[in-house]
């Protein structure tokens, strides 16, 4: 799918420089709100996958990089324009509490379809449509409601969230959602009682279409298709009902797809969730060891535990001999020891089992045994302890959390010799970007899966009308085109980024990353966020990569916000027609950042997560 042409390789590049950046301006502009943010006092604890889906999606909904749209901290949506120095922003519409309410603990989500038209994801089976042509003499927004196909079986905990949308036409939209659903099965085990429950989340999948009204109102939507897949859709277009996505893992149809309206009519009752229980055991990792912890009753003994560990697994289980007293109450660790659930069971990575031990505690009325499982690889956190449950979150102490919170000043440490261009590259150059596999799925669900690519995944293009892609091969990045019109035909190689899956390796606190086409050869922008309480901030940094000539690159390094304006949210790059020096376009062009203040930073929008209500935009001097 990705043939290379070795027109565009760079076998004499040897470094980047760094360039002047302080020929740019800040110009602050106040904002009507803030950008909405999570309320650490509401916000519901997400699991490691669906914090990487929520990762993936902007607060800034932009099309062209044009203007960009936001939800604010009053429910509204608010579009803020760019032209020139200029910059003024549009009330487009308020979410109505049937889409998402004040109270909700879940965030709702923005997308441009294209430069006129907005979508909104909340709580609910609905979704708030706008539409605002800046360019009509009646630049009146419109806007109303459109509702989801209710597939079956029903998962009320579960929300659809935004994935990609695009329009054809004046009123015809596709729009490709997604949800997280925690799964539980039954696996055989080697117990006396035969089966064990195990949980893990996936992704549910859907294309729908819809007819907008002109006038606004509501609307009812078609269902396409739906799959699902283990990880979040990381990247997707969408043209004439087909479909080509970007995940981590192979996508697989959906056991039954159908919407509630068109499945076979039963007299019998929807089956109901279980209440939720407390979770069967806790546990926290410190930089070499993760230790689980089971409450038993008082008469187990540290004869009755078996255990034995693995390089990739354990298995912990109870005695014959220890039978349950009929006066003790039955404890989740014990429930979960006698139903096999920890008997032969993989870990998420992997141990040293010379180093795992486990200890029995006694306590007032019941008794605590402890895992230490040591890490093999020190220094790796892991996001949950079985590789095929991932249900139960880590406990986290409140210190630690903190010292998350300020971060840490890396710049004060010594980095590294680069070995570039010298001896052999450096072990972490392969770990930049993801895994990509590659899925098309036409109009009528027809579905096409490429063979797994040794490419990953280091950035998307910006503005995301580019439906480029930035992969990895060896320590450069190639810049892909999907073919157009949209069909299952190999890409196109369209430039080369030098050394930067070499540089990127070495930034694991960036995010996001973006590639700009607009500059010949493509701009890599990396933001680091810097998240930090109010008092410790220092503001977030940009960095900016462009290869100037066949041996030597330039990078910038821009200094954005400080302890008012919290750290990026989100990149868009606006083009400039004004601009044709290719080096230095990306300095002075209309790049902006997002964050819950808006910040322009030479072009770019920045808002922040933190504080504050303004808009400054950088300019070159």
């Amino acid at each position: 799918m990705f043939p290379i042409d070795r027109a565009h390789a760079c076998p004499a590049f040897e470094a980047y420089k760094l360039g002047d950046g302080r020929q740019a301006s800040i110009q602050q502009v106040q904002l009507p709100q803030r950008v909405l943010g999570p309320s650490l006092s509401t916000a519901v604890p997400l699991g490691y996958k669906e914090l990487k889906a929520r990762a993936m999606h902007s607060p800034l909904a932009t099309h062209d990089g044009s203007s960009g749209a936001y939800i604010a901290e009053d429910r509204s949506v608010i579009l803020v324009s760019w032209m020139g120095e200029d910059v003024s922003s549009t009330l487009l519409a308020m979410i109505p509490p049937s889409v998402y309410s004040r109270t909700s603990e879940h965030l709702p989500m923005l997308l441009a379809a294209d430069a006129s038209t907005w979508l909104v994801s909340g709580e609910t089976d609905l979704l708030l449509w706008m539409h605002y042509d800046a360019s009509s003499s009646a630049s009146e927004c419109k806007s109303g409601t459109l509702s989801l196909p209710v597939l079956l079986p029903p998962v009320p905990e579960a929300h659809w969230t935004l994935v990609q949308a695009t329009t054809e036409g004046q009123s015809l939209v596709y729009v490709l959602l997604q949800r997280a659903c925690r799964v539980t099965s039954d696996r055989r085990s080697t117990s006396s009682s035969g089966l064990s429950a195990t949980s893990h989340t996936l992704f549910d999948v859907m294309l729908i279409r819809a007819t907008l009204p002109l006038t606004g109102g509501e609307c009812a939507s078609e269902l396409m298709w739906c799959v699902q897949c283990d990880e979040p859709v990381s990247y997707a277009r969408i043209e004439g009902g087909s479909c080509l996505l970007g995940t981590e893992t192979p996508i697989v149809a959906r056991s039954d797809p159908r919407p509630a309206s068109e499945a076979p009519h039963s007299h019998t009752q929807a089956p109901t969730l279980p209440l939720l229980q407390k979770a069967p055991y806790t546990w926290t990792q410190t930089e070499d060891t993760v230790m689980v912890a089971l409450t038993l009753p008082e008469y187990i003994r540290s004869e009755h535990i078996r255990t034995h560990f693995s390089l990739h697994g354990l298995s912990v289980s109870l005695a014959a001999a220890a039978l349950p007293s009929e006066s003790a109450a039955a404890m989740p660790g014990e429930q979960a020891l006698r139903a096999g659930a920890f008997t032969s069971q993989s870990v998420w990575g992997q141990l040293d089992p010379t180093g795992c031990v486990w200890t029995l505690e006694a306590g007032a009325s019941m008794q605590l045994l402890t895992l230490h499982l040591a890490k093999a690889h020190e220094g790796t956190r892991w996001p949950h302890v079985f590789a095929h449950d991932d249900h139960v979150l880590e406990t986290l102490d409140p210190s630690e959390l903190a010292a998350m919170l300020e971060g840490v000043d890396k710049y004060t440490q010594t980095m590294p010799s680069s070995t570039l261009l010298h001896d052999t590259l450096e072990d972490d150059v392969p770990e930049a970007g993801v895994p990509l596999q590659l899925t098309w799925i036409g109009p009528e669900g027809q579905q096409v899966t490429a063979p797994t690519s040794s490419h990953a995944l280091l950035a998307r293009a910006t503005p995301p009308s580019d439906p480029a892609l930035l992969l990895q091969h060896d320590v450069d990045g190639q810049v892909f085109v999907p073919p157009s019109p949209l069909a299952w035909t190999a890409w196109h190689h369209s430039a080369t980024v030098p050394a930067i899956s070499y540089v990127l390796a070495s930034k694991r606190d960036v995010h996001p990353i973006y590639v700009y086409r607009g500059t010949s050869p493509p701009t890599v922008l990396a933001a680091e966020p810097r998240h930090a309480p109010d008092a410790h901030s220092r503001g977030s940094h940009l960095y900016v990569y462009g290869a100037a000539g066949p041996q030597r690159g330039t990078s910038y390094v821009w200094p954005l916000g400080d302890a008012t304006t919290g750290p990026i949210l989100a990149v868009t790059v606006s083009p400039d027609a004004a601009l044709n020096t290719p080096l230095d376009a990306i300095v002075a062009a209309r790049l902006r950042v997002l964050g819950r203040t808006i910040a322009l930073h030479g072009g770019l929008v920045h808002a922040s997560a933190d504080v504050g209500q303004h808009l400054h935009q950088q300019c070159p001097s």
